[in-house]
């Protein structure tokens, strides 16, 4: 299955008004997650009440980061803070996908260990309670966690791979792809896609994606706004 273009176009606000409705703060036209589980948010589009809707949800709640097809006019009261390129990829050769029995399961006992690890590794935007927007795997080292990947953004008829993570420690041991492998088996079989976001700078990360299966889809621009 496939998500309809317009979600896939803009993937936060229709993570937010579908499938992860009921993680949704804010009203109108201008939605969030809360701040302890993702400083992801949205608007439909770039109209005044958007752009007013996005102002008093970052006045209420703090700093947010959306990401649209271009750069967004500064909500008043704002300041944007940051700004970077993604390249969405989206899943179109799922023969590498396997499940991989040796990976465990993370849940909240975790948390603050996915945290450390997402501050160091810096995978993307990550807080204390991302891991609850979806299924997370990791691999653990005497009971310190190493590794990580999981689900973020999900979309009809698709689920995004994120907060891919590994310390530099133990990287070159195939963690990250063994990893996104059994996240993309395991969505596949409940009849969806897979979608990802890297970042533009990032080139050997798009490869690593390109000999998973993944082709590039399109260019998303990424701010980070705060109250001025």
């Amino acid at each position: 299955m496939t998500a309809p273009v317009q979600f896939l176009d803009n993937p936060i606000w229709g993570t937010l008004v579908t499938r992860h409705a009921d993680e949704a703060l804010g009203q109108g036209r201008a939605r969030r997650f809360a701040p302890d589980v993702s400083p992801l948010g949205g608007v439909p589009d770039e109209t005044d009440q958007s752009l007013a809707d996005l102002s008093a949800l970052i006045a209420e709640r703090g700093g947010i980061v959306i990401a649209q097809d271009r750069l967004f006019a500064c909500p008043d009261g704002a300041k944007m803070v940051h700004h970077f390129y993604v390249h969405q990829m989206h899943l179109t050769d799922p023969t590498v996908a396997q499940i991989d029995p040796s990976l465990e399961r993370l849940g909240t006992a975790d948390a603050e260990q996915m945290l450390a690890l997402a501050i160091d590794a810096h995978p993307g935007p990550f807080a204390l309670r991302t891991h609850q927007l979806g299924e997370y795997w990791g691999v653990k080292v005497d009971g310190q966690l190493v590794a990580m990947a999981g689900e973020r953004m999900k979309l009809p008829g698709m689920t995004e791979i994120s907060g891919v993570a590994t310390y530099e420690a133990h990287r070159g041991k195939g963690y990250a792809k063994h990893l996104c492998r059994h996240l993309m088996a395991r969505i596949l079989a409940r009849g969806e896609n897979v979608f990802l976001h890297v970042e533009t700078t990032k080139p050997e990360v798009e490869s690593f994606y390109h000999r998973l299966g993944f082709q590039s889809r399109r260019t998303l621009a990424a701010q980070v706004f705060e109250r001025a």
